[in-house]
């Protein structure tokens, strides 16, 4: 019996083999095509694009297959792949203009716009109704800055087609980008009429009431547009910033969490989450949600810094755990090294050190750095200071002992100073920024922007920097808390993201008078951008101040001074020397202003070290006033020689553009 029952079980699992080839057999293209397109309807490019393929391999000259794999790797953002695919379709598909104008947008993602805006004319030539022709050079248009003749465009589309969607959604982002915020609502509204079973169109709606500032009515447009699709991911990402802005904090986790269990490798579900347990104090399991985040994107600087904050405010000095979190800027400053690019490497040691400012093996690549770039007393310094911690071993204490017998005729031995503990801050400033609306990448990029200005301006040495946690209501307010502080200087920033690239902006301010002096503007695109941009202004602002030292030892008629060949000194430089606190910011731009009374006499170095120089002073008048603690400031009148920086030209893939290709 039991051997008939095997027998049977054999024949049956015989049979479902033979009936589920001959089915694999029977699937015809048309069947992979029908599945590829309803994979494709639900926006998985990648699962539509198997199909695709498996129906190419049944029949290569289909010629709606090759369509669609065009419009897949168009949306997958593979515009060169796109143009294959295009190349192979137009084979099939002669004077196709739905083709023909998907080429052209692929041509827009490779930046090859003359040539886009030729097949687009090409189009329109042929069919002089075609609204998606119209769409392309609208796109073409914004992309030269030219706004408004692309709301022609749009406007011309939608008068050949008045329920048109993505022209109605373009001319309602067209218009808030024009400042009509009346006729981007009018356009939602119409939009809304015609579509409202839609989801994207909930999701513009909610946008552009994000952009206007109406979060309850953003929220609820959001929601509807989730409900409509409970699973893109594009609307549950705008609802969570959303419900984070209106701190509804735990409504926000629920959704991030949703995100996450969709998709685990979503990176800024995972920073929000972090936001939201750093600010419920949940530390440690913020940490968790940051780690979660950079695995999964290793290179969003914004996300590290955001964690790397909360370890500096939260974590103790002593936590092991530092090491291990500095570790990529280790990473990223020996490849800057590899790169011959020394001023990157010692900014990455420097945050490095920021982490982990304990970690004596760190402190020793950063010596090591100072080494390369022969600053001989920089790096004893460093090797000193890891001996003071009591990290020392007998390498590096035969290493000190070589060095000191080689700088033994140095400055700092001879005035027995240790410029590492020398206090070089020259003005203050203050950092402040206002409530930003929703941010569509990064929630509170603002604040994490400000607190590592203030780090990496602070780690030059020159600069003492006061920023505060929360926004200010705007300028009259952060002048009153700077006066208050009495700062010499305060600034307003403001910080702008795409997928692609940043924008930093900082304008000064004179505490004193609160007259404007000076707006720096960096924008960067490509690795690395969110750091060097931030590197990139620490650097424009410091070489923008005029040099200022002091008096710090005398003996007869020679001083030491605090400003060394790293400040820029060098011999035969000539300094004005200035009764201690008479030397005064300007009230309305980057300069120092003194009285001709306050002039004690000069200085001129005869001796730069790296950090300290040497000179002979020449008294003014009868009698010698010249007191350690007076002031010095370049004898030289740079305002003719100071090239007024640092606003530099954005060019930028218009984020509006970005927006325009969400819509279907």
């Amino acid at each position: 019996m039991r051997k008939e029952v095997r027998i049977l079980v054999i024949f049956a699992f015989i049979t479902l083999l033979f009936t589920n080839a001959a089915a694999a057999q029977s699937t015809s293209a048309a069947d992979f095509y029908k599945l590829g397109r309803s994979l494709q309807l639900a926006q998985d490019w990648a699962g539509a694009v198997e199909q695709y393929q498996e129906a190419l391999r049944l029949n290569p000259s289909y010629a709606d297959v090759w369509f669609a794999l065009s419009e897949c790797a168009y949306s997958m953002g593979e515009y060169s792949l796109a143009l294959t695919y295009i190349e192979s379709a137009s084979k099939f598909l002669k004077n196709n203009s739905a083709l023909q104008n998907l080429q052209g947008f692929s041509l827009i993602g490779l930046a090859r716009l003359e040539e886009a805006r030729a097949v687009f004319l090409s189009v329109l030539a042929s069919y002089p109704n075609d609204v998606d022709a119209r769409f392309g050079l609208a796109e073409l248009d914004i992309f030269n800055g030219r706004i408004s003749g692309a709301e022609k465009y749009y406007k011309d589309a939608l008068s050949r087609q008045s329920q048109n969607k993505k022209a109605l959604l373009s001319l309602a982002l067209i218009s808030y980008e024009l400042g009509n915020t009346k006729g981007a609502k009018e356009f939602i509204e119409q939009a809304l009429m015609y579509h409202n079973g839609e989801s994207e169109v909930h999701y513009f709606a909610s946008y552009i009431a994000v952009k206007d500032g109406n979060l309850s009515e953003a929220e609820n447009h959001c929601r509807n547009a989730v409900y409509l699709s409970p699973s893109d991911d594009k609307s549950l990402e705008l609802l969570s910033l959303i419900l984070y802005s209106r701190k509804k904090y735990s409504e926000a986790m629920e959704i991030c969490s949703r995100r996450i269990s969709l998709n685990r490798n979503t990176s800024l579900a995972w920073y929000v989450k972090a936001k939201i347990l750093e600010k419920q104090g949940n530390i440690e399991e913020a940490l968790q949600s940051y780690k979660a985040g950079l695995e999964i994107k290793m290179d969003d600087e914004l996300m590290r810094t955001s964690m790397e904050n909360l370890i500096n405010n939260s974590i103790a000095i002593e936590d092991p755990r530092r090491s291990n979190w500095a570790s990529a800027h280790i990473k990223n400053a020996k490849e800057a090294i590899g790169l011959f690019l020394s001023d990157r490497a010692s900014y990455e040691y420097k945050r490095a050190l920021r982490i982990s400012p304990l970690d004596s093996d760190v402190r020793l690549l950063y010596a090591d750095l100072l080494l390369q770039d022969k600053k001989y007393e920089s790096y004893l310094s460093q090797l000193q200071f890891i001996k003071a911690q009591g990290a020392a071993g007998k390498k590096i204490d035969d290493t000190i002992e070589s060095y000191n017998s080689l700088l033994r005729n140095t400055l700092p031995v001879k005035w027995n100073i240790d410029p590492l503990y020398l206090d070089k801050t020259r003005y203050s400033i203050g950092l402040y920024f206002t409530a930003q609306k929703v941010q569509l990448l990064h929630p509170d990029s603002v604040p994490v922007t400000a607190q590592l200005l203030r780090e990496t301006f602070q780690s030059e040495g020159f600069l003492s920097v006061i920023t505060k946690s929360e926004p200010v209501t705007g300028y009259a307010e952060a002048f009153r808390q700077s006066r208050t502080a009495s700062l010499d200087y305060f600034a307003l920033i403001d910080f702008e993201e795409t997928e692609r690239d940043v924008l930093l902006t900082l304008t000064l301010y004179s505490a004193k008078t609160g007259s404007e002096v000076q707006t720096f503007s960096v924008y960067r695109t490509g690795n690395l951008r969110y750091s060097l941009a931030v590197q990139k202004i620490v650097e424009s602002v410091t070489k923008a101040f005029p040099q200022r030292g002091k008096i710090l030892a005398r003996s007869a008629s020679t001083v030491l001074i605090d400003l060394g060949k790293n400040d820029g000194a060098a011999a035969e430089t000539v300094f004005t020397i200035v009764e201690s606190g008479k030397l005064i910011p300007h009230d309305s731009q980057i300069a120092l202003t003194y009285s001709p009374s306050s002039v004690l006499g000069t200085v001129t170095i005869t001796e730069a070290g790296e950090d300290i120089s040497q000179g002979m002073v020449k008294q003014l008048g009868f009698y010698d006033r010249i007191n350690i603690g007076d002031e010095l400031v370049s004898a030289v009148d740079k305002e003719s020689e100071t090239e007024v920086p640092v606003s530099e030209p954005s060019v930028r893939t218009p984020a509006l553009i970005e927006l325009l290709k969400l819509i279907r």
